[in-house]
């Protein structure tokens, strides 16, 4: 999985970030860009959610893991 990042307003682009694996991960919804923006500025100021967020890859969907 790749490790979650906001976009932007400039683009509708998805930015993968840093790829991630073994370690507890929360996959983040995609919002539009000014939501996103908001929720990372959440993340950074608080103690996290107990995992790495990262974007949801339809590839994987329909597995039960």
């Amino acid at each position: 999985m790749h490790l979650w990042t906001p976009r932007i307003a400039e683009t509708n682009d998805i930015f993968p970030g840093e790829r991630i694996a073994g370690e507890p991960m929360i996959i983040m919804p995609t919002q539009s860009a000014n939501i996103e923006q908001c929720v990372n500025r959440a993340l950074k100021s608080g103690d996290g959610l107990g995992g790495s967020p990262v974007r949801a890859m339809p590839e994987f969907a329909g597995y039960g893991w």
